[in-house]
């Protein structure tokens, strides 16, 4: 199921920016805001650091921990965007679609091959914000993260020209 989420979610965010111009990508609406390019960057950096943070976890003595519930996690996270703070340079549709392509192919599918799901629940990790999660709960996190900001997209589209 995991891995249903990951591409469905994936292939609705790629949907939702299809039409965009690399312009329209990098528009801000203002200078507090993010544009979608910069949102884009963001979740590949942000699937990338929880891919090896897995990674880490797996060759550590961690311990299995209870589930936790991701809507709380993920609402806090599209709402205080500080971090993974996304460079302000222009970045191109192709450049962007490559950098998502890496992270989820170098990086989360590379666990997908290393280990079994079951693992990944026998496994936790210290999350910089979310303190000790699972390994399972912080995979799951990637595409309810990533379905978050396609909302989020969707209101940027709203205002652009």
């Amino acid at each position: 199921m995991l891995v249903k989420n990951l591409g469905q979610t994936r292939l609705m965010l790629l949907d939702s920016i299809k039409e965009l111009t690399d312009k329209q990508l990098n528009q801000k609406q203002s200078s507090e805001k993010w544009s979608i390019s910069q949102v884009l960057f963001h979740l590949y950096t942000t699937e990338k650091e929880i891919a090896l943070l897995i990674f880490n976890s797996l060759n550590s003595g961690s311990k299995k921990i209870a589930e936790r519930d991701l809507s709380i996690l993920v609402e806090n996270s599209v709402k205080n965007m500080t971090t993974n703070e996304p460079p302000e340079e222009y970045i191109t549709k192709n450049e962007l679609i490559g950098l998502l392509e890496e992270s989820r192919f170098q990086y989360v599918q590379a666990i997908f091959n290393e280990v079994h799901a079951h693992v990944l629940l026998e496994k936790s990790v210290e999350h910089p914000e979310f303190g000790w999660i699972s390994s399972q709960d912080l995979l799951e996190f990637i595409w309810h993260h990533e379905k978050g900001y396609i909302k989020q997209i969707e209101e940027i589209k709203q205002g652009l020209n």
